[in-house]
């Protein structure tokens, strides 16, 4: 379970990367998210306990206020849940497979009842268990409104992709929020409409939705988008470092305090007040110094880090140039001639002073020339099956036999030692290339010395068996001596 909780992080880590977040940044999106969750749980089970018992006033805050239906409750209880499983992601098939039937279910019971609506049927069954004869507005209490049983269809299919997508991810999480953020203003404007003593629907010839109702859906919303990612519209122009992130942090919930605050002046205050015009040039001091405030906060973090920046900029740019003069200093002083080329065309891009001198041009000479005018013609064939050996292993190490052909014509005995690299988003060769003269006559005087001792043996041997022969002789004669003697 462990090791599934940590490659369940490191899959979020990894979407996330793009926006440059760090894990905290990501645990803390699942922390909104598992809260919101948590309170629409709360708040669904709470007006459920409340019709249990008979208090209906827990499930509507207000007397005058219509309470969140049973169906309703038990609705956002069984979307929690499977948001619930799906930010967990456990490791059991059978929890993702309770949570798909529960967001089924549910959307199956909005189904039918908009379908009653537009045919005129009301399903008594929506709160069977909780039979209320109350009217309020002259609807029966306890049916879910056709607004929300809209709404309850995006999230259960805000959900239901989420849980199901498995290829093409991004665009499912896009598809998702795009209905979650649809949910969350909806249930926004539901909650408006009561904060400024204005509820929506109530009156009309639609069940108004609840504001219980509404802020759960305000909550459900925010815990859809902050599980499906933050790299997905709208959170995404919230997060990361960037300054448009850093201004829609600042100024979003800015403009929309300010905005709420203006129309519950207008709603509230304004009618009540005979000049409101004070009150009008109070709230717009008060908003200036604020956004003044803002701004210039930005701007100084901004600056900083610019300048940051710009210093690491300065820093990378030194540092570059140091190795840069490094590598130069290496590539100019080498003991080994060394020659950057292009594997297609064979031409010589750049080399070295080495290699000037080994191979008596000038190194302008050198760099309008390639590698087959460096060779004679009896190894013209054997480079072009190097050149591919090489593209194909990547390198070429110790390999001897071949000449360079100097200016004046003579001929340097070379060992070639060559890989691939990538300069400038193209493969070039870069061959080192050593002169391997006083090696072949070190090479030669040993070979002329191991010929002379070979011959120096041989002679000894011979010199040794003579011997051998004429001490045999010796002894055959001193032999017939003897015997001549005693005769």
């Amino acid at each position: 379970m462990k090791n599934h909780d940590k490659k369940v992080k490191e899959e979020l880590l990894r979407e996330n990367a793009s926006l440059g977040l760090d894990m905290q940044s990501v645990l803390i999106s699942r922390r909104i998210a598992q809260a919101c969750i948590a309170i629409t749980f709360v708040t669904s089970g709470v007006a459920i306990l409340g019709w249990i018992l008979g208090l209906l006033i827990i499930a509507s805050i207000k007397p005058d206020y219509i309470p969140m239906a049973p169906s309703t409750a038990l609705s956002f209880i069984m979307l929690s849940a499977a948001l619930f499983i799906y930010i967990r992601q456990p490791a059991y098939p059978l929890a993702r497979i309770f949570a798909k039937a529960s967001v089924f279910l549910v959307l199956l019971m909005c189904s039918v009842i908009l379908i009653g609506f537009f045919t005129g049927i009301r399903f008594e069954a929506e709160h069977l268990l909780f039979k209320q004869h109350e009217q309020f507005y002259g609807f029966p209490i306890g049916h879910m409104s056709p607004v929300t049983a809209v709404n309850f269809l995006l999230a259960g299919a805000a959900i239901l992709i989420l849980l199901t997508s498995k290829e093409d991810k991004q665009n499912s999480q896009s598809i998702a929020t795009f209905f979650a953020a649809m949910v969350f203003s909806v249930g926004f404007v539901i909650v408006l409409g009561y904060v400024y003593g204005t509820p929506i629907l109530y009156g009309g010839t639609i069940i108004p939705v609840a504001l219980t109702t509404g802020i759960a859906f305000v909550l459900l919303g925010i815990g859809i988008v902050t599980s499906a990612g933050l790299n997905n519209w709208p959170i995404r122009l919230f997060m990361g470092p960037s300054v448009r992130s850093r201004l829609m942090r600042a100024f979003f919930p800015f403009t929309i305090a300010f905005v709420l605050i203006h129309g519950w002046l207008d709603v509230n205050i304004y009618p009540f007040v005979s000049n409101p015009v004070p009150v009008s040039s109070c709230i717009l001091i008060l908003s200036l110094i604020i956004v003044s405030i803002i701004v210039a906060k930005i701007a100084k973090i901004t600056s900083e880090d610019i300048d940051r920046v710009n210093l690491e900029l300065r820093e990378a740019e030194e540092s570059l140039r140091s190795q840069e003069e490094k590598y130069r200093s290496l590539f100019e002083n080498a003991s080994d001639a060394i020659y950057l080329i292009d594997p297609q065309s064979t031409k010589i891009i750049e080399c070295n002073k080495k290699a000037a001198e080994m191979d008596g041009y000038s190194i302008d000479e050198l760099k309008k020339m390639t590698v087959m005018d460096l060779h004679p013609p009896d190894e013209q064939n054997i480079l072009p099956g190097k050149f591919k050996d090489i593209l194909i292993k990547g390198s070429l190490s110790g390999f001897t036999g071949l000449n360079h052909m100097r200016k004046d014509g003579g001929l340097v005995p070379i060992e070639v030692n060559a890989t691939m690299i990538e300069v400038g988003g193209k493969n070039l060769n870069l061959s080192v290339v050593r002169d391997i003269t006083e090696r072949k006559k070190a090479e030669e005087e040993i070979k002329q010395k191991v010929e002379e001792l070979e011959k120096f043996y041989e002679m000894a041997v011979g010199r040794e068996l003579r011997m051998k022969e004429l001490k045999k002789s010796m002894t055959k004669l001193e032999e017939e001596l003897r015997k001549y003697k005693q005769s």
